[in-house]
């Protein structure tokens, strides 16, 4: 429900800021009362501080304060569960969880999460976003320059989940796949409950020589109705490709869900001729976002401005649905230093004795702390005795495990010492010399260029008896690029990254491909190869 200000709906407003450009949207309740988009002309940081500026100007906000979308391209998103613990123990048990998924420091991230029920209500879901703090702060260090102080920040992601709505009913399965298109960029989001739970960045750019995403709007190809058919049509094969990869892939990770529908957003007409030609080709149905934007406002506006209606409607949203990158942001990484033992004590006496200016007063203040002091040693060492007595207990009651051994001379145990001490170094070099497996596929995931994917992973192999392993590592990947020369050069730029990154050379000596096949879409008759890497070792784990 809209809040409401001496009877009249209470101004909201959002602020999108995209790679090229900045968009504003201000509202009353459903009405719009102004609307900007302005290019940012440049890549330096102050380009983006004036297209801001330029921006809040035109909507002549006053003192409302925006919400903020920033690029999804610049979040992490992670979903995990946690069991159904009490509210105010959620936020230790998320930063615990989190670390597991993630590949920085929680300290080297601005972060916030949203906590649901899960569908078997045996625990708890999490949906935790983040950005490294050095992309943030230049963020937050342009709206500064611009004059702007934003109630939230939060990646354009949440702000498009915001339009399908958060449930307050009894937990879904079902989820909706939201595809905005921008220029040259698909930000894909699988989202439920108004919360996106997987993100995707698709390049649409099919044509050799197009310009790079970041561009100046001068430099794009035109709107819709001028941009040639056949790049349309390649574009199309591309979106469908990296929409049944990603809705795969989404469906094996959460096999009891659903993905019920496909909704498109960005340019009206090419919105409607994408929905007609994809919907035959997906398994869910395809339909345009305009309906869910007229459900949220009154008033005619473009369809490609759906992520600033989101945003604008997030000062709306109960707080426990909002993914606020700000709440966090002035978090600092909790120092383990401690301040000395007895410090503030000091401090604390200094200032009682100085408040006394005869000696008289001075000789009654310290013995009256002698007392203190004295009554305090007292019943610590009460305390302790007590603490020593049950320990004591303890130890005498403990059963007498033995292993055996009671009772063996010294001939008999020394074997069985020697044995356990060759154990012991054993796994002490497994541990010392072991390759981690998260770190390597970090570097897999990294090297991956824009339109190749993997479908296998091998690792590894049995240990000897100096627990050595042989390090081999089999990469089964795919590509789809629309052009065989484009796939191939994918493939080969994917294996020369391998082979200068830098933790895979103090492993392998060599990434070799092994085969390169083409294979056929069955549904779509679109063609795309395959192929096999074999990293073989340089030493033995």
């Amino acid at each position: 429900m809209w809040e409401q200000v001496a009877g009249f709906m209470r101004p909201s407003a959002g602020l999108v800021l995209r790679t090229r450009q900045v968009e504003l949207l201000a509202l009353r309740g459903k009405r719009v009362t102004a609307s900007a988009r302005i290019p940012i002309e440049g890549d330096e940081p102050q380009a983006l501080t004036e297209a801001i500026r330029r921006a809040v100007a035109t909507g002549a906000l006053g003192t409302t304060k925006p919400a903020v979308s920033i690029p999804t391209q610049n979040a992490l998103f992670r979903c995990f569960t946690i069991p159904a613990i009490p509210k105010p123990e959620w936020e230790t048990a998320v930063q615990f969880e989190a670390r597991k998924y993630i590949p920085f420091k929680l300290e080297e991230l601005v972060w916030d999460y949203r906590v649901m029920p899960a569908p078997a209500a045996k625990g708890l879901e999490v949906v935790f976003a983040a950005i490294q703090r050095d992309i943030f702060l230049r963020f937050e260090d342009a709206l500064r320059a611009a004059g702007v102080e934003p109630m939230l920040v939060e990646p354009g992601s949440v702000s498009l989940a915001r339009l399908v709505g958060a449930s307050h009913g009894p937990p879904t399965h079902e989820f909706s796949c939201l595809v905005e298109i921008d220029g040259e960029v698909g930000h894909l989001a699988i989202v439920k409950h108004g919360t996106p739970y997987l993100t995707r960045e698709i390049n649409l750019s099919v044509v050799a020589g197009a310009p790079p995403t970041g561009a100046p709007e001068a430099e794009q190809p035109g709107t819709a109705e001028d941009r040639p058919a056949e790049l349309d049509t390649q574009a199309q094969r591309r979106l469908l490709t990296e929409l049944n990869v990603s809705m795969d892939f989404f469906l094996r990770e959460y096999p009891s869900t659903a993905i019920t529908r496909v909704v498109l957003f960005g340019e009206e007409p090419l919105v409607e001729s994408w929905c007609r030609s994809l919907s035959g080709q997906l398994r869910s149905p395809v339909e345009s976002g305009r309906p869910l934007l007229d459900r949220r406002i009154s008033d005619p506006l473009p369809l490609d401005f759906a992520s600033a209606v989101g945003v604008a409607q997030a000062g709306s949203a109960p707080r426990d649905s909002v993914i606020d990158l700000l709440r966090r942001s002035g978090q600092k990484a909790q120092s383990l230093s401690r301040a000395p033992v007895g410090t503030p004590a000091a401090a604390t006496a200094t200032q009682f004795l100085s408040s006394f200016k005869e000696w008289r007063a001075i000789a009654l203040s310290g013995a009256v702390a002698g007392a203190i002091l004295l009554t305090a040693w007292i019943a610590g060492a009460g305390q302790v005795g007590a603490v020593q007595h049950q320990l004591d207990q303890l130890i005498r009651s403990r059963p007498d495990v033995g292993w055996g051994l009671t009772g063996r001379d010294e001939s008999a145990l020394k074997p069985l010492q020697e044995k356990a001490a060759a154990q012991l170094a054993l796994l002490r070099h497994l541990i010392e010399e072991r390759l981690s497996v998260a770190e390597l596929l970090d570097a897999l995931a990294r090297s991956l260029p824009d339109g190749v994917w993997l479908t296998g992973i091998a690792y590894g192999g049995p240990f000897d008896a100096a627990g050595k392993s042989p390090a081999r590592l089999l990469v089964n990947g795919a590509s789809f690029l629309g052009e065989a020369g484009q796939e191939l050069s994918a493939i080969q730029q994917f294996e020369e990254h391998l082979r200068r990154y830098p933790k895979l050379l103090n492993v392998f000596s060599s990434a070799q491909l092994d085969r390169i096949s083409v294979q056929t879409q069955p549904e779509t008759q679109a063609t795309y190869r395959t192929f096999q890497l074999n990293c073989q070792p340089s030493r033995r784990l």
